[in-house]
């Protein structure tokens, strides 16, 4: 009897046990099935960034999580005149617009020192109502604000990161034929382009855009601030041609077009639903059937690894497809960071430094490319650059300069948080602030010596 009873016992013991392993399968698939792609981004980001960014990677993170922040830009192509005055009110007021309630500013001690455009002026007077970028603001006035050190010991290369690697830190630049140039006058804000941007700390919203009933256009297009940058470095002159490559969803060819300064803007992509994005865009704002308008558009669909116009552009810009950190953070349909688009998201590199080092061949000598990301990745920013020189050094005879814009964009820190002490080589970078939650955005500027 007493065995009987421990068989039974051992038995129901096993069948518990049984239970209980099939209990932690079945969680741990269910966990396997609830990993999101937004949960892998974020995974992915806080192994890889914060070697590189150091103790301002949390705060970085925070803002990537956080309320993305707004220009408005005025769109010169409607009564713009109308639209100006309309956005001549103080935050409360233009909020109310917006039918939604004022959004709690930072603490004021906070906006007080990132208003400040001259840190001796500590809170000195500025004015807390307007918040429109005039050209006389972007001067040899203007401090880097507010920014975080980083002992430069603590940098980091990512080499245990197989997506990160630091390839391109060990080499010289000596190796790939080329010298940096410094952009000593400051970056141009061209005086037609009018841009609004609510105070640092102010997170309100802007109201909807309004249809000019007589031009059938809207009033003012709204982008992420940091996005004007890539457009300003290239710094376009009175009747340039200029190429967008990568142009969708058409943006920053809208920014362009709204200098009224190129004699034409070639807006490009490779997707034929990427360039009807363009073609919708332009339609809610350039003016249709006014030839005067349309002429200074085209739209191309192309591989823009292999332009087959050579030297044909004064000023070209290469807004590449990347890991866009900001969206992969919050959007989880179609993420780079699906696991069926692992392959392409590894490809990405090779994919950005092809479509440089094509727009390298079809600048003209003496012409501009900038070459644009929103992502913090030091691979695809310094490191793209990087292999797309090197590639042109090994297989060309083309001749380029980096033309280093650390002065020249010092004017706008009163607008942008830029990285500083993180050892870019080539280009600039807009670090995500709960203050101004613009970017991220790393932009470098080449010039084609020949």
């Amino acid at each position: 009897k007493t065995s009987k009873m421990l068989a039974i016992t051992k038995w129901r013991i096993e069948q518990r046990l049984l239970v209980l392993h099939m209990q932690r399968r079945f969680k741990r698939k269910e966990s396997q099935r609830k990993k999101t792609n937004t949960i892998r981004a974020q995974e992915y980001f806080d192994v890889a960034y914060p070697p590189v960014y150091g103790p301002r990677w949390p705060s970085i993170r925070l803002a990537l999580l956080s309320k993305q922040k707004y220009v408005a830009v005025i769109n010169n192509f409607a009564n713009h005149e109308l639209t100006v005055e309309n956005f001549q009110l103080d935050d409360d007021e233009l909020a109310a617009r917006a039918k939604v309630e004022p959004i709690s500013r930072y603490p004021e001690e906070y906006q007080l020192r990132a208003l400040a455009k001259d840190p001796t002026l500590g809170a000195a007077e500025f004015d807390n109502t307007s918040r429109v970028i005039l050209p006389s603001e972007v001067g040899t006035r203007g401090t880097s604000i507010m920014m975080d050190y980083v002992p430069a010991t603590k940098l980091k290369g990512l080499e245990n990161w197989i997506e990160e690697t630091d390839i391109f830190v060990q080499q010289g630049d000596r190796e790939i034929g080329f010298i940096t140039e410094k952009q000593e006058e400051p970056i141009n804000l061209p005086s037609m382009l009018k841009v609004y941007a609510f105070a640092k700390g102010d997170i309100s919203d802007f109201p909807q855009p309004k249809m000019d009933h007589h031009l059938k256009v809207l009033d003012y297009y709204a982008l992420d601030g940091a996005s004007l940058l890539p457009v300003l470095a290239l710094d376009i002159q009175a009747g340039e041609k200029v190429l967008d490559l990568c142009a969708a969803p058409g943006g920053k060819t809208l920014i362009a077009l709204q200098t009224i300064l190129p004699g034409i803007v070639v807006s490009n992509d490779a997707s034929e639903s990427r360039g009807n994005r363009i073609r919708e865009t332009l339609r809610q704002y350039i003016p249709h059937g006014i030839s005067s308008f349309e002429r200074h558009s085209v739209i191309t669909k192309s591989d823009g690894c292999n332009i087959r116009e050579k030297e044909a552009y004064d000023k070209i810009l290469v807004d590449v497809p990347c890991l866009t950190d900001r969206l992969s953070l919050k959007e989880d349909d179609n993420s780079i960071f699906k696991t069926t688009r692992t392959k392409e998201r590894l490809s990405l590199p090779e994919l950005q430094s092809n479509l440089l080092a094509s727009a390298l061949q079809a600048v003209r000598p003496g012409g501009t490319v900038v070459y644009s990301t929103c992502t913090l990745s030091p691979l695809q920013n310094d490191g793209v650059v990087y292999l797309a020189l090197s590639k042109l050094w090994q297989e060309t005879t083309i001749e380029c300069t980096i033309v280093d814009m650390s002065y020249a964009v010092r004017p706008l820190s009163f607008l942008y948080r830029f990285g500083t002490n993180l050892g870019l080589r080539y280009g600039q970078i807009v670090l995500p602030s709960l203050l101004n939650n613009f970017g991220p955005m790393y932009v470098a500027k080449i010039r084609r010596l020949r």
